[in-house]
């Protein structure tokens, strides 16, 4: 089974651990509750983890088909709001992170360390952090302890822009 369709059924992505950590994430950051378009978009945004293969790299396009989706549904607004929640891919559209994006990173803190392995382990993104450059930056075998420093670095370096943050902009 792919790496990409384990991690959204049982891992990092699963739609309703996730979803429910994105949501808290939103509320601490945002200090409000989102939208239903934005809660939608919540629950919507990784799916497309469901039609690739690997879960990063120059073929990463999992922001697309949730995108779509909510695009379709709500409007260009919320297709950016969607597809600009991976720092990687805004970057490579020339787009600033959306809100999401940021409740989004949040979301991986919240998770105790052994939940956490866990779900890096069944999902296989450990397997996937160890075989690519991430073992560089979270040491081999992974460690949860580093991934989650560097997400709380990052959440504490950029909190300010983020509720300052009102949708994505073309740069």
């Amino acid at each position: 089974m792919k790496v990409s369709l384990r991690s959204y059924l049982a891992g990092m992505h699963n739609p309703l651990l996730h979803s429910t950590s994105v949501l808290i994430g939103w509320i601490r950051i945002y200090k409000s509750f989102p939208s239903i378009k934005e809660l939608v978009c919540i629950f919507f945004h990784d799916i497309g983890y469901l039609k690739q293969d690997a879960l990063d790299g120059e073929e990463d396009k999992h922001p697309e088909f949730g995108a779509y989706l909510c695009g379709s549904w709500f409007g260009k607004k919320y297709y950016l709001f969607c597809i600009s929640h991976s720092r990687d891919y805004a970057k490579k559209i020339g787009v600033s992170l959306s809100k999401l994006g940021y409740a989004d990173k949040y979301s991986i803190l919240l998770y105790p360390n052994w939940f956490f392995k866990i779900l890096l382990t069944i999902g296989g993104e450990a397997h996937e952090y160890n075989t690519n450059s991430e073992p560089k930056k979270w040491g081999y075998p992974v460690k949860v302890e580093l991934i989650k420093t560097d997400y709380a670095n990052w959440i504490k370096n950029n909190v300010i822009v983020a509720r300052k943050q009102t949708q994505p902009e073309v740069k």
